[in-house]
């Protein structure tokens, strides 16, 4: 009865996974213990800062496809952000604002942007305030059809 209540809790997560071998055994300990082991001991916040800053590589603005848009790709990078800086109780020392502002300006592949991009790269109220970048290059983006 409570392996059934644990694998209800981790459905569909990425524990999920890892307890599912315990399913024939229904050991509840032995699967609690993995978890533990897996997503709270000393390598968890190591192995997510990895995986976020992948994600941060990985995340590019090719235009308007589909449901991605300029705004949805700004909202992925603040969420990415935000999962670092909750690292931080976890002994992670933190992202670089301007660190996260260079992924953010990498990120972007829109050839009618790089003009955009060289500019908030060069100056230093964009260039300090991601806020402002995003809110420059999406004025951009709404003036610029090819952006779009």
């Amino acid at each position: 009865m409570c392996y059934a209540e644990l694998k209800l809790i981790v459905e569909k997560t990425l524990a999920e996974i890892c307890i599912n071998e315990f399913c024939k055994t229904r050991d509840v300990y032995a699967a609690f213990k993995k978890l533990q082991t897996m997503f709270l001991g000393p390598g968890f916040s190591q192995r997510c800062t990895g995986q976020l800053e992948e994600d941060f590589h990985n995340l590019k603005y090719k235009g308007k496809y589909k449901q991605s848009n300029f705004q949805s790709y700004v909202a992925c990078h603040e969420k990415i952000y935000q999962q670092m800086q909750n690292l931080k109780n976890d002994g992670y020392a933190g992202i670089n604002p301007g660190t996260c502002e260079h992924y953010f300006l990498e990120g972007i592949d829109e050839p009618s942007l790089k003009t955009a991009v060289q500019m908030c790269e060069s100056q230093d109220l964009y260039s300090t305030d991601i806020q402002a970048c995003a809110s420059y290059l999406a004025a951009m983006v709404q003036q610029t059809p090819a952006a779009k």
